[in-house]
């Protein structure tokens, strides 16, 4: 009996101790965590500094982009120089080299704004280039535009490629390689005047 006992004792004993080590594990681990947190705090502050930072640099370079100084006078135009106004939308027609597709969604990402979301140029924009990337392209099978809407038109299958571009020619896109080379149209919204 008292041998029952004793392995009784015991066996609770190391039960206790088990259980205060995992309770000191849990204890450094939450220490840890907050540690964690409040450094994650501090770099989400200090990011958002930056961002503030940034954003005010942004909006004075927005302003001097819209509204250029002429004469000591700024006259606000919708869209930046160098920019097409059709209805909506302002244009930047890039014809200068050809790149990739991904190289035309980044440099357009870097003007604030994203390659064209029509399947056609539109006729405004006068160009002699062949061709122009569009914000199409083929994602988990389907074809989608970069704002994540999906094309309705699936008449066109994936023939050369998983990108679209769209022929000045014949005004109409066409699938073709991402890593081909073409030119590129970037659309956004104009200033609200």
């Amino acid at each position: 009996m008292i041998i029952i006992l004793f392995s009784f004792y015991f066996h609770s004993l190391n039960k206790l101790q088990n259980i205060s080590a995992q309770n000191l594990q849990l204890v450094t681990q939450n220490e840890d965590l907050k540690t964690e947190t409040v450094n994650l705090r501090q770099q989400k502050d200090k990011m958002e500094a930056e961002w503030n930072k940034l954003n005010d640099s942004r909006a004075q370079w927005s302003v001097d982009a819209y509204c250029p100084k002429d004469k000591k006078k700024r006259e606000c135009k919708a869209c930046q120089k160098n920019w097409i106004h059709l209805q909506t939308k302002c244009y930047k027609v890039n014809q200068e080299k050809m790149i990739t597709w991904r190289q035309a969604q980044q440099d357009c990402q870097s003007k604030n704004s994203q390659l064209l979301l029509l399947n056609k140029v539109p006729k405004k924009i006068t160009t002699s280039v062949e061709q122009f990337w569009i914000g199409l392209s083929v994602e988990n099978g389907k074809w989608r535009w970069i704002n994540g809407s999906t094309l309705l038109d699936l008449s066109k299958p994936l023939v050369d490629g998983n990108c679209a571009a769209v022929s000045v020619k014949n005004n109409a896109w066409k699938s073709v390689d991402c890593n081909g080379k073409s030119y590129w149209i970037c659309e956004k919204e104009p200033l609200s005047l």
